[in-house]
């Protein structure tokens, strides 16, 4: 897999990835597959170990499943992450895409819906939209 490069040839920096999904397969090659991409990745399995996760260390994007099962969904943990977190980006992962209202997005801060099975390209395209969000920020 090649490396992505900016639009000047040299490698953007590394991204600090919290993957959040309750399907430990997606979980796994959605973690594989950022860190094979150069990003810094932790996965998790639900919203409440997102939350702990995300007390115990820095990250720039959130990536969750939109329905985690058991527990809080991935709105709920979007809310959090907006409400103690608002620098982190978040995209959510669904099935569902064309049934999300576009206010609910904005509402809870989300930066963009990946419809599943992701496509390499949609989650560089996030990424790089979170790259260009954090620098403003700074």
């Amino acid at each position: 897999m090649e490396t992505p490069t900016d639009s000047e040839g040299t490698t953007p920096r590394q991204v600090r990835i919290l993957v959040v999904d309750d399907e430990p397969l997606l979980r796994q090659v959605l973690g594989r597959t950022l860190t094979m991409d150069g990003h810094q990745v932790t996965a998790v399995a639900s919203a409440e170990e997102a939350i702990e996760s995300l007390a115990s260390a820095p990250y720039d994007l959130v990536i969750s499943d939109l329905g985690l099962g058991e527990g809080q969904n991935g709105w709920d943990l979007a809310s959090h992450v907006q409400n103690s977190y608002p620098g982190i980006c978040i995209g959510l992962v669904t099935g569902w895409g064309s049934q999300i209202d576009p206010a609910q997005t904005s509402e809870r801060g989300v930066v963009a819906i990946l419809s599943k099975p992701c496509r390499l390209a949609d989650l560089r395209a996030l990424i790089a939209h979170c790259r260009e969000l954090l620098s403003e920020n700074q």
